[in-house]
Order: C-alpha cells, then structure tokens, then sequence
C-alpha cells in the first residue's frame, strides 16, 4: 500500500481567527501570515490548482470540553468552478469550516493535508483527506 500523499505542507496558517466574509480578504491576510512567519522565505501562489476534483472530504479533529472528549469531523467542500481547487479557495472554504470548532484548541496550526487512497464510507468516489494540525 503507498502511503498517503501530503499536500501544502509549506503552507503557514492558525485557524485561531474568525471566518472571513470573502476569499480575497482570507487570501490576503495568508500571504502576510506566510510572509510573516517565513520572514519573506517562502512564496504563496494561492491560484495554483491544488486538486483536479470537484469534491473533497476533509477530516479534523478538536477538544469538545462539554464532552470532554477528542472529536472528528467530517464535512464535504465543493470547488466553485465544479472542476478542481485552488489552493486559496481551498484553505479558505477549510478554515471557515472548522474556525469556530478550532477557536479554543491546542492544534490550531495548519500543517497540511494528508490525501488517503481508500474512499470516505459515506462519500464513494470522492478523495478523502486529514487535516494535519500542530500546535
């Protein structure tokens, strides 16, 4: 079996922010935390096409205090031209989807995605992937 393949792994982000309204002011305030965190090192296309699919399935997880218990969550993110992902619009549709969850976690920090080969159970024919967070 090949081991899953990483993606965007020198990419900088912290979900510990608000959702963003729109995907410029999203990919705007991750350029400046990559020139940031890199010391200006590190370039980010955000345009470069990242997947050649119109669905993903991402996975996470996050401390729930109230069921004082480790929780994953899955949920489905479409491409908005129905045909394949930017990196920007990828990031942007993730981090507005887990945000809120990640806003009192330890593992705020973006360390890329990790793309598994098998299928999501629930989601046949769609790619399947970990959110890979550090703190």
């Amino acid at each position: 079996m090949n081991p899953p393949q990483q993606l965007l792994k020198n990419l900088f982000w912290n979900f510990n922010q608000d959702k963003f309204s729109s995907q410029q002011d999203f990919e705007n305030e991750l350029v400046n935390y990559n020139e940031l965190i890199s010391k200006g090192k590190e370039n980010v296309d955000l345009s470069e096409i990242i997947l050649n699919c119109p669905k993903i399935v991402v996975q996470y997880s996050y401390w729930n205090e109230e069921e004082d218990d480790d929780i994953e969550r899955d949920f489905l993110v479409e491409a908005n031209n129905a045909s394949n992902f930017t990196t920007g619009e990828l990031l942007f549709k993730i981090h507005n989807e887990v945000c809120e969850s990640l806003a009192n976690d330890d593992h705020i920090f973006f360390e890329g995605l990790e793309l598994w080969k098998e299928d999501h159970p629930d989601f046949s024919g769609v790619p399947f992937c970990f959110l890979l967070q550090g703190s």
